[in-house]
């Protein structure tokens, strides 16, 4: 934010998220809200593609991902490529948005994982739920800061209750022109390259 204040700019896109209102604990928009002669547009993408990345070594050592959200959840899903061109659309219009959702293609987690799984050879791949002390286990594991973690927790569960979907249905943006089945190919080329890495016998 000082940089903006030092350089002059006049317009700002920032990337926040999707339950950016429903968990302001984990937000950044008060504080770019405090800018004064700065046009500042948000940016509220779903759940982003990259987000599987993430997920490898689960799906490669017990077969599924896991969540506080899944299994029949619906949720958005969200490429990169279709978040840059929002903000590029946003930094050259002539009246641009104050909140913008974004989007590429909404499903359950279930048919998420399906389309992931056959681009990776496993057709029957599921997305488990599980809870939120599950969860915080796990991100103390990786060693996130406890506000961090629940922060992160909190988020999950507006994915699960239909809450963040409701927020982004009443907005009614258009979708992204990427959508998952495209990603996926690229997923299971990291998937696949990853997996014969791993096989190598060691020297």
């Amino acid at each position: 934010m000082r940089a903006v204040q030092q350089t002059g700019i006049k317009r700002v896109v920032v990337l926040s998220g999707w339950a950016a209102d429903l968990v302001p604990s984990a937000s950044v928009e008060d504080v770019f809200a405090q800018l004064t002669d700065v046009a500042v547009m948000f940016l509220r993408p779903a759940y982003f593609y990259s987000n599987f990345y993430l997920s490898l070594d689960a799906i490669r050592q017990t077969g599924q991902p896991t969540a506080m959200y899944g299994g029949e959840d619906r949720v958005v899903f969200v490429s990169l490529k279709d978040i840059a061109a929002a903000a590029a659309e946003e930094l050259v219009a002539s009246t641009p948005s104050q909140i913008r959702y974004v989007g590429s293609e909404e499903m359950t987690c279930n048919a998420a994982a399906r389309i992931m799984g056959t681009a990776i050879g496993k057709s029957a791949l599921q997305w488990m739920v599980i809870s939120e002390e599950q969860m915080l286990a796990e991100y103390q594991k990786a060693g996130l800061l406890a506000t961090l973690a629940q922060n992160l927790v909190d988020m999950q569960a507006t994915m699960h209750d239909g809450t963040a979907l409701t927020n982004f249905q009443q907005a009614k943006p258009t979708l992204g022109t990427v959508k998952l089945a495209e990603f996926a190919q690229e997923f299971a080329i990291a998937y696949l390259s990853n997996y014969k890495d791993t096989k190598k016998p060691s020297t």
